[in-house]
């Protein structure tokens, strides 16, 4: 009842019973993440997606729904099939050990990182066309982070929010600031290199490997 005053007051319409609640929180949750590095108005985004169950009797988990909001606060639709990998600690590079069959065996962090990580901001230089530069960086969709689940820092959000477990203080979604995240030092701004400055990778990996918290 206290939900219902509150929305008459504010002159809000609500359905306390939507009809599609729970869902799954997943894929929206991934495009406010992916809608944050892009830049723009994640509160207006947020504010959609919350019209849309709790007013419109939409599921946000559907990817049309999820378009429709993007589009709708001025973001790119595709924000919802394309999720760039933007935790925390992602940025730092990562080696996967295997055994003869191929499978992985072990993974360590490593003191450098991608040529196009911005080492002030923690952010992707050229995330729209970064595949023409990085040809191998890895898409992650909702579709497909169970699959890459077994890499991710334990801190990346994609994987706590996949697995059903909240988001840590410091994380801008739940601080509402960019900041918190190299205050807690967390983030790897400033602590690596880039792999354009290596010169011999093979002989230089031993000397970059970290006992970071990811």
């Amino acid at each position: 009842q206290d939900m219902r005053r509150r929305a008459i007051v504010a002159g809000l319409p609500l359905n306390l019973k939507p009809a599609f609640w729970p869902t799954n929180p997943a894929p929206s949750s991934y495009a406010i993440i992916a809608a944050q590095s892009a830049g723009g108005n994640v509160g207006a985004l947020i504010n959609a997606l919350t019209r849309s169950c709790w007013a419109d009797d939409l599921n946000i988990a559907e990817d049309d729904v999820i378009r429709a909001c993007l589009s709708e606060t001025g973001f790119d639709p595709a924000l919802a099939d394309t999720v760039p990998i933007d935790a925390p600690s992602c940025p730092s590079g990562m080696v996967e050990f295997g055994d003869a069959s191929g499978r992985a065996t072990a993974r360590v962090a490593l003191e450098f990182t991608c040529r196009l990580l911005d080492n002030e901001t923690c952010l992707c230089a050229q995330y729209p066309i970064r595949h023409k530069f990085v040809p191998e960086c890895i898409v992650l969709t909702p579709r497909t982070i169970k699959d890459n689940m077994y890499w991710l820092p334990q801190t990346c959000a994609y994987r706590l929010i996949a697995n059903g477990e909240d988001l840590a203080d410091w994380h801008p979604l739940v601080s509402g600031s960019p900041d918190t995240v190299h205050e807690a030092g967390i983030s790897v701004r400033f602590k690596v290199i880039s792999e354009d400055d290596l010169t011999d990778i093979d002989e230089e990996l031993p000397g970059y490997v970290v006992d970071w918290r990811l």
